[in-house]
């Protein structure tokens, strides 16, 4: 196999039992009705105005079994949501099994790369379950084209790999695909870090729905993140400025064969326009 470390520790989460999908369907962002055994999807936690508890991959094992992948700074906040929402729902919640998210191309025990990729705003994508004795490991393909998202309990290694920390970075960013801790933090709203496709807007209700609802349909985010083409190097936070107005600043960014890429949080008002300036003589251009 072919693989590169690159999602660090996380915890997978089991929630089984006769409620679990009822459970879940009220509490997250996604519509577990449509759902498939074998499917997977991105969904989120929200408070009642919209900002985020915490966001994960939830996976269907079996018609009342669901497995909850989520990254190792969010696994907290999921937990303490998770048995504050319990209530009195049939299921039970297991013991978090801490593990690795692991970036893999090419095969993964016996699991063939999809050919295509799924879409950031795919509403479900496959889902594999693999065995390595007693030992299990789990996959979906990743936004980034070319790559599947592997969790299992060991951390993956470099070998036979040539792309770079630094590639990886540039390509997540020209996919435009808002990474934890760099784009967003929990706390924020989800409408305005690029991660309404986790959202299900046909579903029923969900906490935050009405304020999720109430400014696409009748308002809108206050702000939207851009891909933009920098002139130079940046520093995250760095504003950007419309009329030497700052309208925004800079959350990350990467250079790669001589372009340089970065994803800004702009407010509304100013993210049509195509380009933007930085302090001193910089240029941001948008990219659609």
């Amino acid at each position: 196999k072919n693989s590169v470390m690159v999602g660090g520790t996380a915890e997978l989460i089991q929630i089984r039992g006769k409620d679990a999908c009822d459970f879940l369907q009220r509490i997250s962002t996604v519509n577990l009705r449509k759902i498939q055994v074998g499917q997977a999807c991105k969904a989120a936690l929200l408070t009642g105005t919209a900002n985020i508890l915490a966001t994960f991959v939830l996976a269907a094992e079996a018609a009342d079994s669901f497995l909850l992948f989520v990254e190792a700074e969010q696994a907290q906040s999921l937990c303490d949501t998770l048995e504050k929402m319990h209530f009195s729902f049939l299921f039970e919640i297991l013991p978090a099994q801490k593990g690795f998210l692991n970036l893999a191309t090419e095969l993964v025990g016996e699991t063939q790369l999809p050919q295509e990729q799924h879409a950031l705003d795919a509403e479900f994508f496959p889902f594999t379950i693999a065995s390595h004795g007693s030992e299990k490991s789990y996959s979906w393909p990743h936004p980034i084209p070319g790559f599947l998202m592997v969790f299992s309990g060991e951390k993956s290694s470099r070998s036979g790999s040539s792309i770079s920390d630094a590639q990886l970075e540039f390509l997540r960013i020209q996919n435009k695909i808002p990474a934890f801790g760099k784009d967003w933090n929990c706390s924020a709203n989800i409408l305005n870090v690029g991660l309404l496709p986790w959202v299900h807007r046909g579903k029923g209700c969900y906490p935050g729905q009405e304020v999720v609802e109430r400014s696409l349909n009748v308002g809108h985010p206050a702000r939207v993140l851009l891909l933009l083409v920098l002139d130079s190097l940046a520093m995250s936070g760095e504003k950007i400025y419309l009329n030497s107005v700052a309208v925004g600043e800079i959350s990350s960014f990467a250079a790669w064969n001589g372009e340089i890429l970065a994803l800004a949080q702009v407010q509304w008002n100013a993210s049509k326009s195509e380009k933007f300036q930085r302090a001193g003589a910089g240029e941001a251009r948008c990219r659609k």
